[in-house]
């Protein structure tokens, strides 16, 4: 599995990605109110102009990584992956999703440090915050 980011595939650059927990729908806003002197609450989450319960963005975290057989190797690939997410917004496609080609515009949440993992391994993390809906989606 991995994912696109701005058109690029991690397959392309011999990348594996693993997707840490797939974001199946967005996190409710929710606004809880406590009433005192009463038992129970008011659930305000509803309570705007639209008259529905906002979302909030998506998260994905990915663990990625690569192996290399030399020092200049590690270089080389480090560059070209810093190159990638070098710009921290863009389209996500991730590979996890049921359906093909779906777009999220979102952005880049961490920064990304490259740790070795014996003498041929590199790995690190990227975080995407993306919309709560995919490109084109109508909300409910």
């Amino acid at each position: 599995m991995g994912f696109s980011w701005n058109g690029v595939h991690t397959s392309e650059l011999s990348v594996w990605a693993e997707l840490q927990a797939l974001p199946v729908s967005p996190e409710p806003k929710s606004k809880i109110q406590e009433i005192p002197g009463r038992s129970g609450f008011y659930n305000f989450s509803a309570f705007n102009s639209s008259n529905k319960v906002l979302v909030t963005d998506r998260l994905w975290e990915y663990r990625c990584g690569f192996e290399h057989r030399t020092r200049a190797d590690l270089n080389r690939r480090a560059e070209i992956i810093r190159r990638l997410f070098a710009l921290p917004s863009g389209i996500l496609i991730a590979d996890e999703w049921p359906e093909a080609n779906i777009r999220w515009n979102g952005y880049i949440t961490n920064r990304m440090d490259m740790t070795k993992r014996g003498l041929t391994l590199s790995e690190w993390t990227v975080i995407f915050r993306t919309q709560p809906y995919w490109e084109g989606y109508e909300e409910p």
